[in-house]
C-alpha cells in the first residue's frame, strides 16, 4: 500500500466526523478485501477494477430487484435491457400486454 492515495481510497467531501470515519472505515475493508482475494484466489485485476466491481455487487442487486416491479415505466425496463440485464420469465409478457391493453 505504498502507492498514491487516490489510487486506495475512496472519493469523499465531507466535514461531518461521522461521514468521514464511515468513508475511512470502507477505505480499510476494500484494502482488506482486495488483499484477501488476491492472496487466496490469485487475484490478477488492479485495484481499482476491483473497486469498481465491489461497489456494482449491490448496485446490481438493486436494479435485479427493481426490475421485478411490475408497475416500472417502459422506458426504465428498456434502459435495463440495453444495458444487459435480462428480462425474467413471464415479466416481458406482461408488459407487453399492458402496452396493448392500456385501462
Amino acid at each position: 500500500m505504498d502507492a498514491r492515495i487516490e489510487d486506495f481510497c475512496c472519493k469523499r467531501k465531507t466535514n461531518r466526523y461521522t461521514m468521514l470515519m464511515l468513508y475511512l472505515i470502507t477505505d480499510v475493508c476494500i484494502n482488506s478485501a482486495y488483499l484477501l482475494m488476491s492472496y487466496n484466489q490469485s487475484y490478477q485485476k488492479i485495484m481499482k477494477r476491483f473497486m469498481k466491481e465491489l461497489s456494482a455487487l449491490p448496485a446490481k442487486q438493486y436494479i435485479e430487484a427493481m426490475y421485478q416491479n411490475p408497475k416500472i415505466y417502459p422506458q426504465t425496463r428498456d434502459a435495463f435491457i440495453r444495458c444487459g440485464l435480462t428480462p425474467k420469465t413471464g415479466t416481458a409478457e406482461r408488459s407487453v400486454i399492458k402496452r396493448r391493453n392500456p385501462s
